[in-house]
C-alpha cells in the first residue's frame, strides 16, 4: 500500500514542480530574439547625397545629382530634381533599390544636369509614393563658377601666438589655384596692408630633379610692429582676377614675453 501511495505522488509533485516553472515565467523572459523586433518607425524622407552643401563645381559642365527615398511605406515611384524652387530639372522613376538589412530598403534616384551654367543655385529633391503621397528634402546649395578662387591660408606665426616686438617679424602664406595660377598674394594687420608678394618660387631642385611647386610659399618682413593685437589675413588672386581671403591668425605683439611657471626640480635639479 505505501509503495502504491508513493507512485500516485510522485506524478503530483512533478506536475506541482512544473506548474510553479511555468508561473515564474514572464513574457519578458526570456527576451525575444532581436530579429523578432520591429524597427523603429521613422517617417518619409529624401535628401540629396550629391552634390554636398556648399559644393563649388567648375563649369559650365554637367553635374550628376542623387537623392536617397527612405522609410517609404509605399514604393516610390518618382523624384523630381528642382533648382531654386522653380526650375524642373526633371523627373526619375527608375530608383536603385539596396537591399538593407531589418529595415526598410532605401532607393536611389539620378539626374545628369548638362551643362548647367555659371550661378549659385539651391537644389531640392521631390520623391512621391505609389500612392500619391510627397516628401520634399532639405535644400542643397551649390556654386557653379568658370573660376576657381585659389586657397590661401597663413603658414606662420599660429593662431594665438605671442610675439616678441621687434623690428622685424616674417609672416608666410601659402596660396594654390586649382584653376590657374596665383597672380600675387596681399598680407593684411586687420585692415592695413602689410605688403603684396608676387615672387613665390615656382619650382625646387634637389639631387632627383626639378619639381613644380604647387602651394606656393609668400614671405612678408613685418617691419616694426606697434605692440598690441592683430589679426592678420592673406588674400590670394589668381590669373583670372578672382580673389580669395585666408581665415584670421590673431597675434599679440608684447615688448616682453610674460613669465613662465617653472617647476622647482627644474631650477635646482634633484637631490
Amino acid at each position: 500500500m505505501k509503495k502504491l501511495l508513493a507512485l500516485l505522488l510522485v506524478p503530483i509533485a512533478l506536475g506541482t514542480v512544473v506548474q510553479i516553472s511555468a508561473q515564474s515565467s514572464s513574457a519578458d523572459y526570456p527576451p525575444s530574439p532581436w530579429w523578432t523586433n520591429p524597427p523603429p518607425t521613422h517617417p518619409p524622407a529624401v535628401q540629396i547625397v550629391t552634390p554636398e552643401d556648399g559644393a563649388v563645381i567648375l563649369g559650365p559642365s554637367d553635374i550628376e545629382i542623387y537623392a536617397e527615398a527612405s522609410h517609404f511605406t509605399d514604393t516610390v515611384s518618382s523624384v523630381e530634381f528642382v533648382a531654386n524652387s522653380t526650375n524642373s530639372l526633371g523627373v526619375v522613376t527608375n530608383g536603385l533599390v539596396l537591399p538593407w538589412f531589418n529595415r526598410s530598403a532605401p532607393a536611389y534616384f539620378g539626374l545628369t544636369w548638362s551643362n548647367a551654367p555659371a550661378g549659385d543655385y539651391s537644389l531640392t529633391a521631390i520623391a512621391t509614393d505609389a500612392d500619391g503621397n510627397s516628401v520634399t528634402s532639405s535644400v542643397v546649395d551649390i556654386q557653379v563658377v568658370t573660376n576657381i578662387p585659389p586657397l590661401v591660408h597663413i603658414v606662420r606665426p599660429r593662431d594665438g601666438q605671442i610675439i616678441l616686438s621687434s623690428s622685424n617679424i616674417i609672416v608666410t602664406a601659402s596660396a594654390f589655384d586649382p584653376h590657374g595660377t596665383v597672380s600675387d598674394v596681399e598680407l593684411f594687420a586687420g585692415t592695413n596692408s602689410i605688403g603684396v608678394d608676387t615672387n613665390a618660387p615656382t619650382s625646387v631642385t634637389n639631387y632627383v630633379g626639378v619639381f613644380t611647386i604647387q602651394n606656393r610659399k609668400y614671405d612678408f618682413d613685418w617691419t616694426d610692429p606697434v605692440p598690441g593685437d592683430y589679426a592678420l589675413t592673406a588674400v590670394a588672386t589668381d590669373n583670372g582676377g578672382v580673389s580669395s581671403t585666408s581665415c584670421p591668425v590673431n597675434v599679440i605683439i608684447v615688448t616682453n614675453l610674460p613669465p613662465r611657471c617653472v617647476s622647482p626640480v627644474s631650477l635646482h635639479g634633484r637631490d
